[in-house]
């Protein structure tokens, strides 16, 4: 019974391989595939053997009743009876190799008709279950490959078809060439498909990781940058104050504010891929959704592009264009350098090795070198000085401010400052773009929600470090000079910044907005400063200074805290000199009148020309010192 129920199974395989149709597709809506050229002839061999089987079947010893009916079903093709009386047999004799290759075919003869996709899923995996028993046999395989072609599987199919070959099946006459053709195009483009689809699925884990770990960094430095506000005072203790160096404790601060903004820095480097992709992913899919709504909108790809290059330049090359002012030498300027050494050697630093004079009332030093973040080339000291506040300094209250911009140099404060000014102006920089380039959009734009919480907490995180620096600055010129020069430097750089300010941007915009401009708006400034509202104007301008409220997000101490810093030092150690440190400059007319131009020019630029309405007394002064400057001219 065994050999002649083998006989009739291989039969069936020869004659299913050339009556299947191909996979995926309705046996209504196609006409029949081509036989190969053979295929009359085996049909031929197949009725003859089929004949033959019968004849020996029928002398053979009688078997159980549901395989012999399994055999008949399927020599009447019906197809479904015999899978029942397989299935039977099957549970009753599971060793038994001819019967599940019975049970495997007349499954599949049974759907070939109308193949589809859930007709076969069953059928893999009860002929899964069949393979485990039988994973050497060939014919079984082929069987599973079927399955799994019919089931939408084609990749599977392929490899079930090599394991088939590999145990000595003969593929062209079991499949057919064009099927086997179909089925490995098929593969080879469901590999491609699930090729993209884990590349896009891996893109997307990494994505969500990296989103999650810029959030959760972003929680860590706000949770830091708190910790650390709350729980340092906001002006140094008395016992600290007079110690010229950092203590103990906070060299300890400051490494470890220097630790943490160095990991935010590199978080940030390495989130701007992650932020440049999205933005790009978010401008095809605006363009797409309009496609689809059929606006063919060009401006959405061109804006998205725009804010791309602009940011990769911002953060990787600076915005680049600072004005620098006018720069001076020892040759031009003796008696400045000659108080530039002077102070250097007090503090036993070395002299700054570019000094550039600005519009401006501020003094501040900075190091400057080639290629990103200036690692590269020589670092130059650079000393930029506001000539606006000048005439008002003493030459021991200039020194005295010297002294604190050179103790940045000393405490190494210049150095870092390079990595934390990159940092904020490339995330300030890089919503500047963002904005520019999606306005109102950015409310729903998750990547200005992430950079704009990112620059607020290393702006946390930095302020507090630079407060610090600030403490130590001013604790070492108070003690190279004496507190009293440098409180008084101190208070006329505050008084002096906002009122010159606020005369010299309004006054030239409306000089502008007439077709004029100043020609030394440094001596109309002091024109006006000698009137007796601007010196009330100047005294409600520290009054407010000294009442203004601190915040965790002040670069600087507060002008009340740097006081109360210093309260304990000597008040001076040397006489204090009376001479204005505006005489160390030669020829600072000519200089003034060219500064006058080149601020002139930052303010057509940068705010344009506007008629300003004088609305309170200062307002008034001001208006009389236009008509004095257009008298002048």
């Amino acid at each position: 019974m065994s050999r002649r129920l083998a006989l009739i199974i291989a039969m069936v395989c020869l004659s299913l391989s050339l009556a299947v149709p191909a996979f995926g597709q309705h046996a209504a809506t196609r006409s029949s595939p081509t036989p190969p050229p053979e295929a009359n002839e085996l049909k031929r061999l197949w009725n003859e053997k089929k004949s033959r089987a019968s004849d020996q079947y029928a002398q053979a010893k009688p078997q159980p009743i549901e395989l012999e009916e399994a055999v008949q079903a399927f020599l009447n093709k019906d197809y479904e009876l015999a899978t029942i009386k397989f299935r039977q047999a099957w549970s009753k004799d599971p060793d038994n190799l001819e019967i599940a290759q019975g049970l495997m075919y007349s499954q599949l003869r049974s759907i070939r008709p109308r193949p589809s996709e859930s007709t076969s899923k069953p059928l893999v995996a009860e002929f899964a279950t069949i393979l485990k028993r039988f994973p050497d046999d060939p014919d079984l395989n082929v069987g599973y490959g079927m399955a799994l072609a019919y089931a939408g599987d084609p990749v599977g199919a392929q490899q079930a078809f090599h394991r088939a070959k590999t145990f000595g099946a003969d593929l062209e006459r079991a499949v057919g060439r064009s099927q086997l053709d179909r089925i490995s195009r098929l593969a080879k483009e469901k590999q491609e498909q699930q090729a993209v689809d884990e590349n896009f699925r891996l893109g997307t884990i990494l994505g969500a990781v990296l989103l999650g770990g810029l959030v959760l960094w972003i929680v860590v430095m706000f949770g830091t940058g708190w910790l650390l506000a709350i729980s340092i005072p906001r002006t140094p203790e008395t016992a600290d104050a007079f110690a010229t160096l950092p203590s103990s404790r906070e060299t300890w601060i400051e490494r470890f504010y220097l630790f943490m903004l160095s990991v935010s820095l590199i978080i940030f480097y390495l989130s701007v891929p992650f932020v440049i992709a999205g933005i790009i992913a978010v401008s095809l899919l605006l363009f797409a959704i309009l496609l689809m709504l059929r606006v063919l909108h060009i401006g959405v790809l061109y804006r998205g592009c725009w804010a791309v290059w602009h940011m990769i330049r911002l953060v990787f090359f600076g915005s680049g264009g600072e004005r620098d002012g006018i720069e001076i030498t020892a040759e031009q300027q003796p008696k400045l350098f000659g108080e530039l050494h002077s102070v250097a050697r007090q503090l036993d630093t070395e002299v700054v090795d570019r000094v550039y004079l600005v519009p401006g009332p501020q003094v501040s030093v900075s190091q400057n070198g080639a290629g990103p973040f200036g690692l590269f080339g020589r670092r130059d000291r650079v000393l930029h000085l506001g000539i606006s506040v000048l005439p008002w300094l003493t030459v021991n209250e200039f020194r005295s401010i010297l002294a604190h911009e050179y103790a940045h140099f000393s405490h190494r404060d210049t150095f870092y400052a390079r990595f934390i000014f990159q940092v904020t102006a490339s995330l300030a920089n890089s919503l500047a773009v963002m904005q520019a380039a999606a306005g109102i959009l950015n409310y729903i734009n998750p990547f200005y929600g992430l950079y704009w919480l990112y620059l607020r907490g290393y702006a946390l995180l930095s302020s507090g470090y630079s407060r610090s620096r600030e403490f130590l600055a001013d604790r070492r010129a108070v003690v190279a000079y004496g507190r009293q020069p440098f409180v008084a430097g101190l208070t006329k750089i505050y008084q002096e910044s906002p009122l010159f300010e606020l005369f010299a941007v309004r006054k030239t915009q409306q000089l502008l907005s007439r077709d004029n401009a100043f020609l030394n708006v440094f001596d109309s400034y002091r024109d006006y400063r000698s009137q007796p509202g601007a010196v009330e104007l100047r005294s409600k301008l520290l009054d407010e200074e000294r009442h203004r409220k601190p915040s965790w997000f002040d670069s600087h101490p507060t002008y009340e805290e740097r006081l109360a810093a210093v309260a304990s030092f000597p008040l001076a150690q040397d006489p204090a000199h009376s001479v204005s440190s505006l005489d160390l400059i030669h020829n600072f007319k000519e200089l003034e009148e060219s500064l006058t131009r080149m601020l002139t020019d930052h303010i057509r630029e940068v705010l344009g020309p506007a008629e300003v309405v004088p609305s309170s007394d200062d307002d008034e002064l001001l208006a009389g010192i236009l008509k004095e400057e257009s008298n002048r001219q």
